[in-house]
């Protein structure tokens, strides 16, 4: 049997511009809150400005960060992206997140 936690804290959402609203409306509730924390593609935010980088910031203020990638490469032929590994880095560095995965595949 599935045992799923009560609290929505444990959950996380893999976040869309689309929630924003949602999520940003309910950050002064606490038991208001969707989820716990939210999820990003990290491509999605290398070398951005704008109105993306600036809602995730917003949110970030409330919500616990996760970058999660898809571009770098880790069982290619072509070896790792050490550009990619960069930009990564970057961004890590700049949002600090609580959790980075990567794609593993083929």
């Amino acid at each position: 049997m599935l045992n799923l936690p009560q609290s929505s804290k444990n959950l996380g959402v893999g976040y869309k511009p689309a929630h924003f609203s949602a999520l940003y409306d309910a950050r002064a509730h606490e038991e208001a809150r969707p989820v716990g924390w939210i999820e990003v593609h990290a491509e999605n935010y290398m070398g951005r400005g704008g109105l993306l980088p600036a809602r995730l910031r917003a949110l970030q203020e409330t919500y616990p960060l996760s970058l999660h990638g898809v571009g770098l490469s880790l069982g290619s032929e072509d070896g790792l992206d050490k550009d990619h590994l960069t930009r990564l880095a970057e961004l890590v560095s700049d949002y600090k997140p609580f959790l980075v995965s990567e794609h593993l595949a083929w």
